[in-house]
């Protein structure tokens, strides 16, 4: 995994023209989270403790919880600029994934992105805020992946991620999962991080063999999958496939790395 090279992804756009391109219709909304996980620069109010990460979290009269994180410096002086209440006088870098992880664990009421700036939006109520959390868990494995030389240790947060998707292929006779296509023949078992790379795999192989029935089931934690899927006689994996993240394959002989 070492020896694989940076790819740009949805995690390299720059993160004004994401959100704006999401707002248009022209992007679809996984890029607008690929890109906020993906920003390595994320300003934060907060401090670095020894027990861990602390961060400064806003409470208004009505006894609510509000973080506001910034993209850059910039975005920090039109909120001090404009609001009633300064920000906590610490600051921390972190890049998204781990910030808006930590913005998941820490109980808040609304992640405020880049406030009383053009471009601001927010994340708020407890659906919106689980589902940032687990675009946090996505993000560190596709992260993990797609920039490799940033994230020396794949093979433990792809045991760690619990969210793996497979892609089953189901007629009377019953359910079988699908194999990546291969032109060698090889038995390349196809696995996804998330529910839209998995939907465009099933479009393409929709596409291409003219038959229904396919479907998509995520939830799969990485330890026991990728035990179960070291006693199958596999001659590797492929890595979300068809797009729209580009493909990552793993020989046989590195599962093993994966069965921990």
């Amino acid at each position: 995994m070492s020896a694989l090279s940076t790819l740009e992804t949805p995690y390299d756009l720059p993160l004004r023209q994401a959100a704006s391109e999401v707002q248009r219709g022209d992007r679809p909304a996984p890029d607008l989270l690929r890109a906020l996980m993906g920003w390595r620069t994320w300003r934060v109010p907060g401090y670095a403790r020894d027990a861990g990460i602390e961060l400064g979290v806003l409470t208004t009269p009505e006894g609510g919880r509000i973080l506001e994180v910034f993209s850059d410096e910039a975005a920090i002086l039109a909120f001090n600029a404009t609001a009633e209440e300064l920000l906590h006088p610490g600051r921390l870098t972190l890049l998204g994934a781990d910030l808006f992880a930590l913005a998941a664990q820490a109980q808040v009421d609304s992640v405020n992105i880049d406030t009383f700036n053009p471009h601001a939006f927010k994340y708020r109520g407890a659906a919106q805020l689980a589902s940032l959390g687990r675009w946090a868990a996505r993000a560190r494995v596709e992260l993990a992946l797609y920039r490799p030389d940033e994230h020396p240790d794949p093979f433990t947060r792809m045991r760690d991620f619990s969210d793996w998707h497979l892609v089953s292929w189901e007629d009377d006779e019953g359910a079988d999962r699908v194999l990546a296509p291969d032109d060698r023949g090889r038995n390349l078992m196809a696995l996804f991080t998330a529910e839209d790379t998995a939907q465009a795999f099933i479009a393409q192989m929709e596409e291409d063999t003219g038959e229904s029935g396919f479907s998509a089931e995520g939830g799969h934690h990485g330890a026991a999958l990728f035990a179960e899927l070291s006693r199958l006689p596999l001659d590797g994996l492929v890595i979300n496939p068809l797009g729209p993240l580009p493909a990552r394959a793993l020989a046989a002989a590195a599962q093993a790395r994966l069965v921990g």
